[in-house]
């Protein structure tokens, strides 16, 4: 991901899951790069908040993120500079995403991160979700069922009356 404003933003996925070089650097038409400084907040999907710390290389302001739970990490990124005329610029870049991944503890097996209680609950869960799709296909049917039950009782009762209509003509010309 790459922004432009009077800072060029990186956010470079690692080889690891979940890791990210978090790269910024001065754009000199703008602002003058020696006296850039940034404040980098690191929000996890639980709401916690971090900053890192930046370290200058190659005329990059550089830093790891490393995820630790699954969900959206959010990047809040604040420079300070001098621009060209010598006045002081603040700029809020706002937000930048990451998606975090879960990484278990190393030694720990990867089916002992969830406990029994965990387990029944997932489980509740599940159970208890709709299926509208099964739930609309039911009621299509019970109600094509009355409705076939209706008519077929309409077609009977009809049947019948006429049978009874015959009945009665014929017995009057017979006589």
């Amino acid at each position: 991901m790459r922004v432009q404003w009077p800072v060029e933003v990186k956010i470079e996925p690692q080889q690891a899951a979940g890791v990210y070089e978090l790269k910024l650097r001065a754009r000199e038409e703008y602002i003058i790069p020696d006296g850039l400084v940034a404040d980098v907040d690191i929000e996890a999907p639980d709401g916690s908040r971090n900053s890192l710390a930046l370290e200058a290389s190659s005329g990059w302001l550089r830093t790891l993120v490393e995820t630790s739970q699954d969900g959206l990490y959010h990047a809040h990124i604040k420079i300070s500079a001098q621009s060209h005329a010598t006045e002081i610029v603040d700029v809020d870049l706002g937000r930048f995403s990451m998606l975090g991944v879960y990484r278990a503890a190393p030694g720990v097996e990867q089916g002992s991160t969830v406990t029994p209680d965990k387990e029944v609950a997932e489980q509740d869960l599940t159970t208890n979700k709709i299926n509208w799709k099964l739930v609309g296909v039911v009621i299509v049917v019970v109600n094509l069922t009355l409705l076939l039950l209706l008519v077929s009782g309409w077609w009977f009762l009809k049947r019948k009356r006429e049978a009874a209509e015959l009945d009665i003509d014929d017995e009057e010309f017979s006589a």
